[in-house]
């Protein structure tokens, strides 16, 4: 039963229609946890993205994201009754927007100059990402999950990335060198699949929805030379 249900897998990533068939046996299915959104569900990050051409633009497949198959089992046997389940698949096609939101700059420490520092220091930002209007409510969850970007996803649903800032003294006769780093995030163009299939007849139909807006969680640091007395 296991080795048809991992074949019905395959089958089904290698299958869905639209911008995802052709090139999903390329892609590799990690499973990044379950979440319960009304139903037990689990979104599947694939580990090697897909990027290719549809419709003229280059896009990629982030993953999918579907209810957790359940059984029947009735003296002893599985019964296998009609019931059709929902796949949401998260295709990216880049970044519209870099760093469309930003945070105020959060302080590290100075360098004074002549002073030797060779050490590094470890920030870790917890910040979700984001999704625009028009993302259809069911596919919200798919979406959050597929846009972590560098932030990994614990297993309270919290985001969270860690940054290395790598200190040294300002030059020339810069006085000191402040460290800094600011959070935010990168607008993505992104279209949502939603794909209805059944035990018995495999996918019934498949809808898109293009040119939507997803935000991808970002940190990044930088530094300020010092140049008043």
């Amino acid at each position: 039963m296991k080795k048809k249900m991992m074949s019905l897998a395959l089958a089904v990533v290698m299958c869905v229609s639209l911008c995802v068939p052709a090139f999903a046996e390329t892609l590799t299915p990690d499973i990044m946890g379950t979440e319960i959104d009304g139903a037990m569900s689990t979104f599947v990050r694939y580990s090697k993205p897909a990027e290719f051409e549809y419709d003229g633009n280059r896009c990629i497949v982030l993953g999918y994201y579907t209810p957790t198959a359940s059984q029947r089992v009735a003296n002893g046997y599985v019964v296998n009754d009609y019931h059709e389940t929902t796949r949401w698949y998260v295709s990216d096609y880049g970044i519209t927007h870099k760093w469309a939101v930003e945070s105020n700059p959060y302080f590290v420490r100075s360098v004074a100059r002549g002073e030797t520092v060779t050490a590094s220091v470890e920030k870790t930002v917890s910040l979700s990402a984001k999704y625009g209007t028009g993302i259809p409510s069911d596919s919200k969850s798919a979406v959050l999950s597929a846009l972590a970007g560098d932030f990994s996803v614990t297993a309270s649903g919290s985001y969270k990335h860690t940054i290395t800032i790598a200190l040294s003294g300002p030059n020339g006769s810069a006085n000191s060198r402040d460290f800094y780093y600011k959070t935010g995030y990168h607008k993505h163009n992104i279209t949502v699949t939603k794909e209805v299939r059944s035990n018995w007849d495999g996918v019934i139909s498949t809808t898109e929805y293009k040119n939507l807006d997803g935000y991808e969680p970002a940190v990044r640091s930088y530094s300020d030379d010092n140049y008043v007395s």
